[in-house]
């Protein structure tokens, strides 16, 4: 407890704050100090979903729980160390220019994406995550991405499956939140492929989900939908019959700050079909994390929305 102090806090998120913590062995570690006391409902909550959650899961792409422990006035998790902290931080805030390379963002994504399909397909029951953002994928030194933050996270219990998860309240974090969900309050791996391709987006543009840039009542789907779409009815996200095509000059959304001379132009017109389709407004349309990580995988010219809409 007496190295969570101000100098050595790292970073604040929604249920507490993070320190970079040296243990008496030699390893660093990331300790998260909850909000809260002990009593408080909403602390307990995030506590358990953590502990429960990545108490059993182990994967490359999912932060590893080290170490928990509870007092009386407060609850402390203990995490692997992330060298190069968030996708955030790396693309808005205190790290902006360390992802200047396209390759590096590319396998960020598809890192991410396999994390997610973990908890979607291999896990039993199935984990959604309902918290997908940039701020929630953690770097390590090698820019191996890991999804945290585990908070909000439900296991789809076949009698809460059934019933496609309703909760009692809102989780998500505001420009990710699939739109039938803020609505509905039913909890679907989908709400949390909407928001991964909102990541996506990120990765492409550089731009927050809710940039000043976009203009009043718009957010990046749909900016960057308005922007590569050549025609209205070009995608099934905008209620066409998925015969639309990109404009060529993609300049027009990619991240300036990244060195465009050594981009792959076709691998980014890819991410952005698959972030589009991520980002559709109807939860059908969406794939699933299995059929992203394999549309991200394929090494194939990019495809027209016509044979992704067949997903």
């Amino acid at each position: 407890m007496s190295s969570l102090t101000k100098e050595n806090q790292i970073a604040t998120g929604g249920s507490g704050h993070v320190y970079r913590v040296k243990l008496k062995t030699g390893q660093t570690v990331a300790v998260k100090k909850l909000w809260g006391g002990l009593r408080e409902p909403e602390t307990e909550g995030v506590f358990r979903s953590e502990v429960e959650t990545l108490g059993r899961i182990r994967h490359g792409n999912i932060v590893k729980l080290m170490f928990c422990c509870s007092g009386e006035d407060s609850r402390i998790l203990g995490y692997e160390y992330m060298e190069n902290g968030s996708l955030g931080d790396c693309l808005h805030g205190e790290k902006v220019g360390a992802l200047e390379d396209w390759a590096k963002r590319f396998e960020i994504a598809v890192g991410s994406a396999h994390g997610l399909a973990y908890l979607h397909h291999d896990c039993v029951p199935a984990i959604v995550h309902r918290d997908v953002k940039s701020n929630n994928i953690l770097l390590d030194e090698d820019w191996t991405p890991r999804v945290g933050d585990f908070g909000l996270a439900k296991s789809l219990q076949k009698d809460v499956a059934a019933s496609c998860g309703a909760m009692s309240r809102i989780a998500g974090s505001y420009g990710y939140i699939a739109p039938e969900y803020a609505y509905t309050l039913k909890v679907t791996e989908k709400s949390d492929v909407y928001s991964f391709g909102v990541v996506l987006l990120e990765l492409i543009t550089g731009k927050r989900p809710n940039d000043l840039s976009f203009g009043e009542n718009k957010d990046i789907v749909k900016w960057v939908s308005e922007a590569v779409v050549a025609s209205p009815e070009g995608g099934e996200e905008n209620g066409g019959d998925g015969n639309g095509s990109f404009n060529a000059d993609l300049s027009q959304i990619v991240d300036p700050r990244m060195d465009l001379s050594t981009c792959d132009y076709d691998e980014i017109e890819k991410v952005l079909m698959v972030a589009l389709l991520c980002t559709s407004a109807f939860p059908i349309n969406r794939p699933s994390m299995r059929k992203v990580v394999e549309l991200l995988n394929d090494r194939k010219q990019s495809r027209s929305f016509k044979m992704l809409g067949q997903i």
